[in-house]
């Protein structure tokens, strides 16, 4: 009966450990996810499109132990836009005027705009 128990604690082990270690990459590009799109749903002063969109986790900066993560989103506006959410602190606009925008798309995504 120890044997057996021995030998069923062994294959429990073989299981969980594996499924744990391939669960935590998922369980972060769950999350990553999730805060990428609840960025593309915050409110700005007017209308915009999302021409891009990156996202990364990992350890970012090579410090600590801890995850971080990274999202970004390329908006094209007629207007001049203003963020509206105070509640998020690491949140910024950068604008970019529309020449430059030429270096980080293609001409033929240029003509959606």
């Amino acid at each position: 009966m120890k044997k057996i128990l021995k030998y069923t604690g062994i294959i429990v082990l073989m299981l969980i450990i594996p499924a744990a270690v391939a669960f935590v990459p998922i369980g972060n590009n769950i999350i990553l996810h999730k805060h990428t799109n609840e960025l593309k749903k915050f409110k700005l002063n007017a209308d915009y499109k999302v021409a891009a969109v990156d996202s990364e986790c990992g350890k970012l900066t090579g410090n600590g132990n801890g995850m971080q993560y990274f999202s970004a989103l390329l908006i094209h506006s007629k207007e001049a836009l203003k963020w509206e959410n105070d509640e998020w602190g690491g949140v910024f606009l950068i604008n970019i005027k529309h020449h430059a925008l030429a270096e980080f798309m293609d001409e033929n995504n240029m003509k959606n705009f």
